[in-house]
């Protein structure tokens, strides 16, 4: 399991090593909480396929600590298996970076 932000927003990518379980994983679920709500509500609509086992939240708002939960879902809706993970979104751009890194530059 690998979470962390990249440029577009918190992105994690996992793998299944358990062969036999992950055979009966018809897709996965991914949730972040929603403190109004005091709930995990899922990111997307259905089930994300088994295959590529990566997704990103391009709707997270930056400077922020996120929280997830990862559903391995089998057909008849059963969870498989849940894993938890958080991440704080920096507020920080890329643009601000790189302006930064050049002005730390030595000059000729």
């Amino acid at each position: 399991m690998i979470g962390g932000p990249d440029a577009h927003g918190p992105s994690i990518s996992w793998r299944c090593d358990k062969t036999a379980e992950c055979d009966t994983v018809a897709g996965y679920r991914v949730s972040r909480w929603n403190a109004a709500t005091r709930a995990y509500q899922p990111l997307h609509a259905g089930l994300l396929s088994p295959e590529p086992r990566a997704y990103t939240d391009t709707t997270a708002a930056r400077g922020t600590t996120h929280f997830y939960t990862l559903e391995a879902v089998r057909a008849d809706g059963s969870v498989a298996g849940t894993h938890m993970w958080s991440c704080v979104f920096q507020d920080r751009v890329q643009s601000e970076a790189r302006a930064e890194v050049a002005a730390q530059r030595p000059r000729p």
